[in-house]
Parts: C-alpha cells; sequence; structure tokens
C-alpha cells in the first residue's frame, strides 16, 4: 500500500491544524472518512498511545513531516526511516 491509497478526494478547502478520532460506539457518530472496523482501530490505537508514556504530539508530528516528504519527492524513504527509527 503505497500514498496514493491515502489521497483524499474531498474537495474541501477547510484545512484543519487537528485530528480527532471520534468514538465509533457513540451513538451520535457516523463512519465519515472510514469503515466502522477502520474508524474503531484508529480510535483503539489513538486511546493506547494516549494512555502511554509515549509523546503523541511529537510521534505523530515526526509521522507527518515523513509523510510530507514522501508526497514531495517520491524517491524518498523518510516514512521507512521514520519507522525503522521506531524499532531502534
Amino acid at each position: 500500500m503505497g500514498l496514493e491509497e491515502y489521497r483524499d478526494s474531498s474537495q474541501s478547502v477547510q484545512k484543519q491544524t487537528h485530528i480527532t478520532m471520534a468514538n465509533p460506539d457513540h451513538p451520535d457518530n457516523e463512519p465519515t472518512y472510514a469503515s466502522e472496523e477502520v474508524m474503531r482501530n484508529h480510535f483503539q490505537a489513538a486511546n493506547a498511545v494516549q494512555d502511554s508514556q509515549v509523546n503523541r504530539r511529537q510521534i505523530v508530528g515526526d509521522f507527518l513531516v515523513a509523510v510530507e516528504r514522501e508526497l514531495h519527492n517520491e524517491e524518498s524513504e523518510a516514512v521507512r526511516e521514520f519507522l525503522m527509527d521506531l524499532q531502534e
């Protein structure tokens, strides 16, 4: 799976500087960006990181920098390097 799988095809002009992982089990929530199962996995992962000692802003920020580098340079190995750094 490559970055192409994550391209947003919506034409929304509004940009946000935060990401919210909605609880898929909440009665007012409807799946908006993915299937209910994918959203549940994302929500559970977000909760697990939140409950850990990991600085979630730092890890998400570093990941987004790697993705941005990949988007602007197809030859980049930034995401792979980010993931390898996590394994050290």
